[in-house]
């Protein structure tokens, strides 16, 4: 009691530093239950100050009863093992395991996990089974559950996978290995599976589901697309409609309203391309030395040869008559001596 020194002497009456029994010092507080106790009823804080560079830190608690450490414009660094293991920036930037974490893109704040041997982060969901992690590996970032890969992205192929950490293509989606290898022109999307393997692209009821085909001048050059309000599947060409197959099952080339000829009838129309000739089928084998076609025109329907070759009618498979390349009519016959059935 009464005790003062130029050191602790606050010049008042009260208590200013209080060390008890345990060797536990207060300030603020008669009653320390650490080592060191500060108490005030409002912001507190322990300052650490470097004069040689001007730089303080400040640890305690704000008016709210937030934990606050602050630090003058200086890194802010945690060491273990006397070696730095993490780094704040004065402009907030958060590096573990390098001193000068840095954004790929803009300046604003990041978390930089830098080392040379697989460097992640991982997520535990204690209620999962397994954490998720995100690693570096060499060329690629991978995202895991447990052990299983559910994102890969090689950067030096610029290739992303789904299920896999092998993509084949910009984007390939695995549910499992087929052993296909996508062909080199076609390898931007790539969809595969052991079994079954499909894309599906869903729509409103009353809309449509689209796969385009486009180029520079125009996005929507060609288009495969299916109209829900219809039940139409139609295919597009140089931007126009060329085909269509509606809920019927009626396929129109050059109409989106093919005709139908009765219930249960399924047809096929070829509209053309003007008001006096019809659309037409034309046949050929692969040298083009069979050539044949029918189509109608405003002078009636044409059924004709552009080769060598006789025009038959048959039935059952069996042939019943024929015009013959010189135009005679021939039935029950494949020549043309004179007989009775031939005209």
């Amino acid at each position: 009691t009464g005790f003062t020194s130029t050191g602790i002497d606050d010049n008042a009456t009260s208590t200013a530093i209080t060390i008890d029994s345990s060797e536990n010092v207060g300030i603020g507080t008669s009653s320390p239950a650490q080592k060191l106790h500060i108490s005030s009823g409002g912001t507190t804080y322990l300052r650490a100050e470097n004069t040689g560079i001007s730089t303080v830190t400040d640890f305690g608690t704000d008016g709210t009863g937030s934990i606050v450490i602050n630090r003058s414009a200086k890194p802010f660094r945690i060491f273990t093992d006397s070696t730095e293991r993490m780094r704040i920036l004065s402009d907030g930037k958060v590096g573990i395991g390098t001193s000068s974490p840095a954004g790929v893109v803009g300046t604003d704040n990041v978390l930089e996990i830098a080392g040379a041997s697989n460097p992640g982060l991982v997520i535990n969901d204690t209620g999962q089974a397994e954490k998720y992690a995100f690693h570096a590996l060499a060329t690629k970032l991978n995202m895991y559950y447990g052990s299983t890969t559910f994102f890969a992205y090689d950067a030096s192929n610029s290739k992303l996978g789904i299920h896999t950490d092998n993509p084949l293509a910009s984007l390939h989606v695995d549910t499992s290995n087929s052993g296909v290898t996508p062909n080199a022109n076609a390898d931007e999307l790539f969809v595969e599976g052991s079994g079954n393997s499909g894309i599906t692209i869903g729509s409103g009821t009353s809309g449509a589901g689209i796969l385009a085909f486009g180029d520079s001048g125009d996005n929507d050059r060609g288009e495969i697309a299916y109209l829900h309000d219809v039940d139409a599947m139609r295919f597009t060409t140089a931007a126009a409609e060329r085909m269509r197959i509606t809920s019927g099952g009626l396929v129109g080339i050059g109409t989106s309203s093919p005709a139908s000829l009765g219930s249960n009838i399924t047809t096929l129309e070829i509209t053309g391309g003007s008001t006096v000739r019809t659309g037409a089928v034309y046949l050929s084998s692969s040298d083009k030395n069979i050539k044949g076609y029918f189509y109608g025109s405003n002078t009636g329907f044409n059924i004709g040869s552009e080769t060598n070759h006789s025009f038959k009618i048959i039935t059952n498979n069996t042939e019943i008559a024929r015009f013959d390349t010189n135009g005679n009519f021939l039935v029950g016959t494949t020549n043309n001596a004179p007989a009775q059935d031939n005209v």
